[in-house]
């Protein structure tokens, strides 16, 4: 009885025995476990240039006093529009009034008594007195908007002093300092997107200038000084705003990109171990070029979120590939 019953549990041990080094010899097996699978993913590459600054208007005008005196009259109001030869303010003019009526009346007595010589003469001096005169009346360079305007008629000024500022606002522009080892990249007309603190939409520019020589910073560096232009800026972008920005290069590039252990080298090939919807592996022939130290780019045979066997696990062996 005894040996019956020993002889029924012998074969019973030796199944449950099996069982567990199959168990075991399976979880410790290189099939499909998630760290011997690596996955096929993107990167978006930005060739870009950063930069950062404040920004100008397009141009900009300074009346000052040209000399002592009242002001007299004022044509416009801060923020208004002028055009071109526009006159911006009047000062006091009669003494410079009087200078030329009198000189007048000394030329045409020269007429009479005096030499050609000393009729030149003052005629050259009339002309300075004109020059005066003009000074007096501060007149629009260009087509803008009053910016600033520092004075009210009535108020006495003095010779230099800063009275009226008009911006000019067609565009809105900045130079900006890009360093030396990126000045091969830099090229006329490209992109530049404008970050602004005081602004929250975005704002896009282009490249409209870059000298072909350097320029030597009081830290010692060198940068090419490169030129930025918005055109029609929002009007809540104001002269003087800072900003941060990149100028792009090239347009970015999305990168399929594989951990290098994925690809397995043979006679000259590349290849990996595709996880098809079977659940099995398969030999995928592909393409690659290095990228990094750890990396590889996709040229072709896999895309984004492939599943790819390790090509060499931890134990250093190699899967069965053929």
């Amino acid at each position: 009885m005894k040996k019956s019953v020993l002889l029924l549990v012998i074969p019973v041990v030796l199944v449950v025995v099996l069982i567990i080094v199959f168990v075991s010899v399976k979880a410790n097996s290189p099939g499909k476990s998630e760290e011997s699978i690596l996955t096929v993913f993107s990167e978006t590459y930005e060739n870009i240039i950063d930069i950062s600054g404040n920004i100008e208007a397009a141009d900009e005008q300074y009346i000052y006093a040209a000399a002592d005196g009242t002001i007299e009259k004022i044509n416009f109001e801060e923020g208004d529009n002028v055009k071109k030869g526009d006159i911006v303010l009047v000062m006091d003019d009669i003494e410079q009034q009087y200078n030329i009526a009198n000189l007048e009346y000394q030329i045409e007595q020269k007429k009479i008594s005096g030499s050609p010589k000393e009729i030149e003469l003052l005629n050259l001096q009339k002309k300075v007195l004109e020059k005066n005169l003009q000074d007096r009346h501060q007149a629009a360079r260009f087509d803008g908007i009053i910016a600033e305007l520092s004075v009210s008629e009535g108020d006495y000024v003095e010779a230099k002093d800063k009275l009226v500022t008009i911006i000019n606002r067609a565009y809105l522009k900045a130079t900006v300092e890009v360093a030396e080892v990126d000045s091969t990249r830099l090229a006329l007309n490209q992109k530049v997107n404008f970050t602004f603190p005081a602004y929250d939409k975005p704002v896009v520019g282009y490249v409209s200038y870059f000298p072909s020589v350097g320029t030597i910073t009081t830290r010692g560096a060198t940068v090419i000084k490169t030129e930025v232009r918005i055109d029609n800026p929002p009007p809540e972008i104001l002269t003087g705003f800072s900003f941060s920005g990149t100028i792009t290069v090239t347009e970015p590039v999305k990168l399929i990109l594989l951990d290098k252990r994925g690809i397995i080298s043979q006679g000259g090939e590349n290849f990996a171990l595709r996880l098809s919807d079977s659940g099995d592996f398969e030999k995928i022939k592909v393409e690659v070029e290095p990228y990094g130290k750890d990396y590889v780019k996709i040229l072709s045979g896999l895309k984004e979120g492939d599943k790819v066997q390790l090509s060499a696990l931890k134990s250093g062996k190699r899967p069965d590939i053929t």
